[in-house]
């Protein structure tokens, strides 16, 4: 990878998928909005790759889209100007405070933003592979820019050794990630849009609650 620095964003995405014989199955983009303030959620089953797979979806669309992510991702030169880096994403005000502000500028320009709420890559629970809890805060910043919100289910797993692991220790998982993207090599990542919610139109009166309609929302898409 160190020999692509100058490619563009999305040829360097295209280069990063090949290199791991990853495709990606998505419709046509349409259900993205073609302008204004928007903020793409979804889960995180994989880590990097399913990642990069929706940044390079969306981005045929909407070319101003930026991705939350770990900073590690800004070592490759081609992501940093589609990249607003955390460390490990809480998302709120008081944390990440540089990042916050890149988030909430963005999305007053009028930007394009993906963000992944569980913060963290899915893990194997009673109910299959699925997020953790998620955060509140990208219903938060939707709320204050008045941003439509798009879910985007992601359809893909690593390895049983990797969810066995995660159950022993959770570190221990994470520790396992970077070896995922050999052990999962070949496989086709699904992405399944729905359609946009206006964050007025959510039920409850809190940011908690609405997490947790959105979070049942995703996992009810196909």
């Amino acid at each position: 990878m160190k020999h692509h620095g100058t490619l563009d964003t999305e040829a360097f995405i295209t280069t990063v998928l090949q290199h791991f014989n990853t495709h990606y199955c998505a419709p046509d983009t349409s259900l993205i909005p073609e302008t204004g303030a928007l903020i793409i959620f979804a889960n995180h089953p994989l880590g990097a790759l399913d990642a990069l797979a929706l940044l390079h979806w969306v981005r045929q669309r909407r070319p101003d889209t930026r991705i939350v992510a770990n900073r590690w991702l800004k070592a490759f030169t081609p992501l940093a100007p589609a990249l607003i880096e955390v460390d490990n994403f809480t998302i709120h005000a008081g944390g990440h405070k540089h990042s916050w502000q890149q988030m909430n500028a963005h999305l007053r320009q009028g930007g394009a933003l993906i963000i992944f709420p569980a913060g963290e890559v899915s893990r194997l629970t009673l109910r299959g592979i699925r997020d953790r809890a998620w955060h509140t805060g990208f219903v938060r910043l939707a709320w204050r820019h008045h941003a439509p919100l798009l879910p985007v289910r992601i359809h893909a797993r690593n390895s049983m050794a990797f969810y066995a692991a995660s159950l022993a220790h959770n570190a221990l998982g994470t520790f396992l990630l970077p070896h995922q993207l050999y052990a999962r090599r070949g496989q086709t990542i699904h992405l399944q849009p729905g359609r946009c919610i206006a964050p007025h139109t959510l039920p409850g009166d809190n940011a908690r609650l609405w997490t947790q309609h959105l979070y049942q929302q995703l996992y009810q898409l196909p």
